[in-house]
């Protein structure tokens, strides 16, 4: 039988829900086998919880854009994984890439440890497919969202398998995207804005894609899981 990768949910937070309550940032890993091929976002929380569940830090991450929900835990987690000689291999959209290098990672420059020097970035251009190993690639999208966010299309092995909205408004243009692949992972919120859809929104999309399989992640804490729709759960797997 071949072995699937899998998706491994480490949190489901909003942009408040980890200094307000403590749950972790929303985020998931893809793992093949017992090996995580790729950690997706490191925001406030989800460095911990990944030593819960994974085991151990990945070094392998793909940050979607400079919210701390998103990003929060990368200064500490990047600076760590260099001392400790396991540097960070950093896949962000280059619009993204700068305003992680020149903000989120400012605060470590006057004590001369510059972004460049303490993990190794590679570019994923918008729409333009980028490998992680000789297993996965990404082909990244951008989200409806006030900060620059951009989603992605996962593929294993040439077949896309996975596709992520990150942070966004409803958006047709982009889930039209993200419909190459089986499973979508979608931004939802009971109550929708222009900066995330609402389950509503998602509900009514769904119900034209019914061979899809549409899970719901960043409602927030466990309790705040839409109730007619499909969700991601902490350390619940998704076979992929």
């Amino acid at each position: 039988m071949t072995l699937r990768p899998l998706l491994v949910p480490l949190g489901t937070g909003a942009g408040s829900t980890t200094v307000l309550y403590g749950d972790p940032s929303s985020s998931f890993a893809i793992l093949l086998g017992e090996e995580c091929r790729l950690l997706v976002d490191l925001g406030y929380g989800v460095a911990r919880q990944a030593s819960l569940i994974l085991g151990s830090l990945p070094t392998k991450v793909y940050i979607s854009h400079n919210h701390s929900d998103h990003s929060g835990d990368l200064p500490v987690v990047a600076l760590r994984g260099a001392f400790q000689g396991r540097p960070l291999t950093i896949w962000s959209e280059p619009e993204v890439e700068r305003r992680l290098k020149e903000h989120r990672l400012h605060e470590f420059r006057e004590a001369g440890a510059l972004p460049e020097d303490i993990a190794h970035w590679v570019s994923t251009p918008e729409k333009v497919e980028t490998a992680i190993d000789a297993d996965f690639s990404l082909i990244p999208y951008r989200g409806r969202h006030s900060e620059t966010s951009f989603g992605f299309v996962l593929r294993f092995r040439g077949e896309a398998v996975l596709g992520y909205s990150a942070d966004s408004g409803f958006s047709r243009e982009l889930y039209h995207h993200l419909l190459a692949a089986p499973v979508l992972v979608l931004d939802g919120r009971d109550q929708g804005s222009e900066e995330h859809a609402s389950f509503e929104e998602i509900e009514a999309f769904a119900q034209t894609v019914p061979e899809r399989k549409i899970l719901i992640s960043h409602y927030g804490r466990p309790d705040e899981a839409p109730t007619r729709l499909n969700s991601l759960r902490l350390g619940e797997p998704v076979e992929l």
